[in-house]
C-alpha cells in the first residue's frame, strides 16, 4: 500500500461503494412502502364514499323524477277539468 493507507485504495473504495448501495435506501424504501400503504387505505376509503354520495345522488334523482311525473299527471287531471269546463 502507498503512503496514504487504505484512503486512496481501490478495494476499499470498491467494498465502500458495494455497502451503500446495499445498505443506503433502505430507510427511503421502508418510507415509501409505508405511504404507499397508507394512500392505497385512503383511497379505498374515499372510494367508498364517492360509491356512497353517488347511491344518495341516484335515490335523489330518481325522487326528483317521481316528483316530476308526479307534477305532471296532476297537471295533466287539470287541463283536462278546465278543458270540460270551457
Amino acid at each position: 500500500m502507498s503512503q496514504g493507507g487504505l484512503k486512496n485504495s481501490p478495494v476499499v473504495a470498491n467494498e465502500l461503494v458495494k455497502f451503500l448501495a446495499k445498505n443506503t435506501n433502505v430507510d427511503a424504501i421502508d418510507t415509501l412502502n409505508s405511504e404507499v400503504s397508507t394512500l392505497k387505505e385512503e383511497n379505498k376509503k374515499l372510494k367508498s364514499l364517492v360509491n356512497t354520495k353517488v347511491t344518495e345522488a341516484v335515490k335523489n334523482i330518481n325522487n326528483c323524477n317521481n316528483s316530476v311525473a308526479n307534477e305532471k299527471n296532476l297537471i295533466g287531471g287539470l287541463d283536462k277539468r278546465i278543458q270540460k269546463l270551457e
